[in-house]
């Protein structure tokens, strides 16, 4: 039974980790497309959204 569960949090945490990437992604190709503050505040989004990511605080 442990194994099961253990199986189940591997596939959440690939998952989550697969989300993360397609969000990085996405930020990454709105700046390309952006120019100025609204440029750099993205970039600070998608730095924030990582390291909470990473810490893992990620709450929604």
């Amino acid at each position: 039974m442990k194994n099961k569960h253990f199986t189940f949090q591997l596939q959440i945490m690939l998952a989550s980790i697969q989300l993360a990437r397609k969000c990085m992604k996405r930020v990454a190709s709105e700046l390309d497309a952006l120019d100025g503050p609204t440029k750099e505040f993205l970039g600070l989004q998608g730095v924030r959204f990582a390291f909470s990511f990473l810490s893992g605080s990620l709450y929604f």
